[in-house]
This record gives C-alpha cells, structure tokens and sequence, in this order.
C-alpha cells in the first residue's frame, strides 16, 4: 500500500439539516493511519434547549432526554476535539475526510468546534463515489453511505451514530484505494 498521511474521519449526528438553526448531537471522530483505524472516540453533546426536527432524530435515533446524562458541554468538546487530535497528529495541519464531509464541519463551525489546524481540502467519499458514477467506474451510483457500506462489504454496526457512520467512512475510504488499484 502506498503511504498515505494520516486522516481524521469525522461524522456528526445533528437535530437538523440547518447548522445555524438546529443542534449538533454528537461527533465521531477516527484516526487513519496507511489503511487502520488506530484510534477513534465519540463525543455527545449536552446542551440546555435543543432545537431538532422529528425527522432527524427518527434517522439517528438519538434521545435527546439521555444526551443530558451522557453528553458533555461544547466547551469539553472542545477540548476532548483537541486533546484527540494533538495524541493522534501532533500539533501539524491534519487532514480531514468523512462522508458528505462539508456538512459535518459546517455543523462543527457553527458551534465553535473547528479549532485545530486543518488543511481546508476535505476528502469526501461521497464527492469521490460520485465521481466514479458519473465517468462510468461503477455501475450504479454508491454514494448513499449506506449503499456503499453495501456494495463494498462494509459491516456499518450502528448506522447514523457518528462513531460508526466515522469507522465505515474510513473503512470504505481504504476501500476505495484497493478499488482503484485494480
């Protein structure tokens, strides 16, 4: 395999689709090291008045009644983002991939919660799934995570929980390398 960086997967579970309008949930985050996952963490987030749409939580099936118990302030996410990353990349520019990428670190802008160094080129699988769909590389159009999680044999444990829609994302990026190999 060829060395590659490392890269920080991350997916969020959100109210909603609006990042300046409904809340963030909670946060995956995946350390890949050459094609592992060497270290990955959940993070809930606790706040005083949630705003989400029935439809978002029906998808992530997050309570939001037990986010209360579980979950820590922005201001500890904060810091838990940091201390992850620092023990992962050190203190360097990291790069940052997920699926449908932009959406996640928008979510993570608005709350205050992109405060590390990062190069602003994400890599997406969805953008690269799409990629392949439209110059006839695959067949079928695999962007949906789940469908890719599918089609490549990815075993997604815990779909829209942001730890394991983080692990399948990274799973399904060394994937995609091997893909292109062939």
């Amino acid at each position: 395999m060829i060395k590659i960086k490392k890269i920080l997967f991350i997916d969020t579970e959100t109210g909603g689709l609006d990042p300046k309008k409904h809340s963030l949930l909670s946060i995956g985050l995946v350390c890949w090291d050459n094609g592992k996952i060497t270290k990955s963490k959940e993070i809930f987030i606790k706040e005083n008045n949630y705003i989400v749409t029935p439809d978002a939580l029906e998808i992530n099936k997050i309570n939001v009644s037990n986010l209360n118990e579980i979950g820590i302030t922005k201001e500890e996410a904060d810091f838990q983002i940091k201390h992850f990353i620092n023990c992962n990349f050190g203190r360097k520019e990291i790069i940052i991939g997920g699926h449908n990428t932009h959406f996640d670190m928008n979510f993570l802008k608005e709350n205050n919660l992109d405060n590390f160094k990062y190069n602003y080129r994400y890599i997406d699988t969805a953008s690269i799934l799409n990629f392949f769909y439209f110059s006839g590389l695959t067949k079928k159009n695999l962007s949906n995570l789940k469908i890719a999680c599918e089609a490549f044999k990815i075993n997604n444990e815990n779909p829209h929980s942001a730890l394991s829609d983080a692990i399948a994302t990274a799973e399904l990026f060394t994937e995609l390398i091997f893909f292109m190999k062939e």
